[in-house]
């Protein structure tokens, strides 16, 4: 972190921690880290954090900052920075949650991408899912990409290794034999026509976060990261990495490299500076952003099934997993966006004030808006080990009434809107209907969220019928607490008070 960081500016948040005595709602609200300085042990108050692999600064003193102890045990919320076994998701229970969701890194592995990108082309057409620039998966596509460099030997093609990142191994080239043979890699045409500010390359990345599969809801972070290269971009200089990729990793090093720790003027800036400088020169953002949040829906919708069948296969309970996403958009010269990678674990390092800015509000944010219980509020159930409680996804006619766990679905998504700031619902919405095509299946709990933001006057009647039962469960409540202080009073067995067993278990379900 920066001097800048380490000076006493920075002060506190005035917002309590997350674990604090002033919290009264059923989640935590996590406040930002605002101060360079790791924050003083928290007390011990059974709140836990867990790294599952490497860890990483901003996360462990965000936690600490709010109240949270790093243990082995019990812990609440688990982080890891790669794909996790099937063994870690399979012993959650019900209050644990990672930040990975089985088999989401089909589009954070670029070859694994790409392939799933082909497979939607082929089923929906190019026009949908035209936001990738044309890619082969070598050592496979090898003689498709020699036929192709023969046709346009003037074409530039990127070529990167299928596991890499940070800018490792990433080269320029128009020529096969300078393609490693036998190798995983991916050559992708490179996009010659970027849009360039002050003669430098620029991209974007795109933070997402993913909250549930079934049903789908995505969300895309207002703020994020552009970072430039450091050299002038020149076509005929193929070879300078510093003129051709943007990775803040590998320009850092550059020799005319400096930070000007000033938004809007040094080599990475936030999305806002962007869109300040674009529309003072009376460019359409908003068409720029909403063509992103369709690249980003499309890109979750392609592995949708798969990760559908993951989590069906793998995890316990629906709230167990939740996923950050770093999503690298690149702008061209007619303001195209293009996708160009997908990031499982997006680097949270803070290098700059501006990573500063951005990070920590995401952060909070985002582990506020994923539903972290307190633990007053976190029912004991029996749970069986290796069992797996599966969730109902049965659906009703929209003329029905709701199902009990249809309204549950609902409560779950408006509250987990509720929470959010920065962060922007994107699917559901009211135009969810546009990408019901690329479902491989029809899920019940996905037509229940799409008919719910689309419709007015279903959303009037669901809202209808969340009132009911919230009434209903607040009449059963307020019997059950008079009938517990009677119970108190007259020293008296529940059974005498609480009736049949019935309705003990409904109560308990409550």
């Amino acid at each position: 972190m920066t001097k800048e960081h380490n000076q006493s500016a920075l002060t506190r948040s005035e917002k309590p921690p997350a674990v604090s005595p002033e919290m009264d709602s059923k989640f935590l609200s996590f406040r930002p880290l605002l101060a360079s300085k790791r924050p003083p042990p928290p007390p011990n108050k059974g709140y836990f954090f867990k790294f599952l692999n490497n860890e990483v600064k901003l996360i462990k003193w965000t936690f600490e900052d709010n109240g949270f102890r790093e243990g082995k045990k019990d812990w609440m919320i688990g982080w890891a920075n790669s794909a996790l076994r099937s063994n870690v998701y399979q012993s959650l229970t019900r209050w644990q949650k990672v930040n990975h969701f089985p088999r989401s890194h089909e589009i954070t592995k670029k070859d694994s991408l790409f392939k799933n990108f082909s497979r939607m082309q082929s089923l929906h057409g190019k026009k949908h899912y035209d936001f990738v620039p044309e890619t082969y998966v070598l050592p496979g596509d090898l003689n498709d990409l020699t036929d192709t460099i023969e046709k346009d030997p003037s074409q530039l093609w990127i070529v990167k290794p299928s596991g890499s990142s940070q800018g490792k191994g990433i080269f320029l080239t128009n020529k096969v034999q300078e393609i490693p043979p036998g190798q995983p890699m991916v050559a992708s045409k490179y996009i010659m026509n970027p849009l360039l500010i002050n003669q430098l390359k620029f991209d974007m990345r795109i933070y997402v976060a993913v909250t549930s599969v079934d049903p789908l809801r995505i969300y895309i972070y207002e703020e994020g990261l552009v970072r430039f290269a450091t050299s002038s971009y020149d076509l005929n200089n193929p070879e300078n990495r510093f003129g051709h990729l943007t990775n803040y990793s590998l320009n850092k090093f550059a020799p005319n490299f400096q930070d000007l720790q000033e938004d809007g003027k040094g080599y990475k800036w936030t999305i806002s500076a962007l869109k300040e400088f674009l529309l003072k020169h009376k460019v359409d953002w908003d068409k720029i952003w909403n063509c992103i949040k369709d690249i980003v829906i499309k890109t979750m919708i392609s592995i949708e099934s798969t990760m559908t069948a993951g989590v069906n296969m793998f995890v316990p309970y629906r709230n167990n997993c939740f996923e950050l996403l770093g999503f690298d958009i690149l702008l061209d010269d007619s303001l195209r966006p293009w996708l160009i990678e997908v990031n499982l674990s997006p680097s949270l390092n803070i290098d700059t004030s501006i990573d500063f800015k951005v990070k920590c509000p995401m952060l909070s944010e985002l582990l506020t808006i994923i539903g972290v219980p307190c633990i007053k509020y976190q029912k004991k159930r029996k749970e069986v080990p290796g069992s797996r409680p599966a969730w109902s996804n049965s659906f009703q006619p929209l003329n029905q009434e709701l199902t009990k766990n249809e309204v549950r679905v609902i409560q779950e998504t408006m509250r987990e809107i509720s929470r959010s700031e920065k962060f922007e619902c994107i699917f559901p919405s009211r135009n969810s209907y546009t990408y019901k095509q690329f479902f491989d299946t029809e899920r019940p709990l996905n037509a229940l969220m799409m008919a719910h933001f689309s419709s007015g006057s279903k959303r009037e009647m669901h809202l209808n019928q969340l009132h009911s039962y919230e009434a209903k469960i607040e009449k059963m409540r307020n019997k059950h607490y008079r009938l517990k202080k009677e119970e108190m009073r007259y020293n008296l067995t529940p059974s005498r008070f609480l009736g049949t067993k019935s309705n003990v278990k409904e109560l308990a379900k409550l």
